[in-house]
């Protein structure tokens, strides 16, 4: 048989109401990481390109199917009204020669892009000093002020010159 106390709380839902859990902060797990300084590792970014593309690239299927679903999203967000930027982030260089299909990915995006008169902005190689990051592929907190310092910032302010790119819109 069910306790007063427990009849009373499942009635009036007052426990999930006021779940103390729902104060607690909510942190990225990785955010302890982030200013922690990279040291490259060649296992270290087989292991997470093998976690990320445990099938490869995943082929002309897949390729078409992520395309489909990204340019819905730039066609939803020019039709609100909305200046559409498509930016590749900066990534540690042995990582980004090992991603597959990146060449084919890369093509068929700025295809799609050029479309709608967009263009890909492409900041992968930008940052290729291991200080940038905290992990083979995510920039730590030096990245991030890089990256918002020479291009976010600029990028919402007027056109920026990328070297050896020209001018990104």
């Amino acid at each position: 048989m069910l306790s007063p106390v427990g009849s009373a709380a499942y009635l009036t839902g007052f426990p999930k109401v006021n779940n103390p859990e729902r104060f607690m902060p909510d942190i990225w797990e990785a955010a302890a990481n982030f200013d922690r300084r990279y040291r490259p590792s060649a296992v270290a970014e087989a292991e997470r390109i093998a976690y990320l593309y445990p099938a490869g690239s995943g082929g002309e299927e897949t390729l078409r199917h992520y395309l489909e679903s990204f340019m819905a999203l730039v066609d939803r967000a020019s039709a609100a009204g909305m200046a559409v930027h498509v930016v590749k982030l900066p990534v540690p260089p042995r990582f980004y020669a090992q991603l597959p299909g990146e060449a084919d990915f890369d093509r068929s995006l700025g295809d799609q892009l050029k479309l709608r008169g967009l263009e890909l902005e492409d900041y992968s190689a930008l940052l290729p000093e291991a200080r940038y990051y905290f992990d083979s592929d995510h920039l730590g907190r030096q990245g991030v002020e890089a990256l918002a310092e020479q291009v976010l910032v600029p990028l919402m302010k007027e056109p920026v010159v990328v070297p050896g790119q020209g001018t990104a819109r």
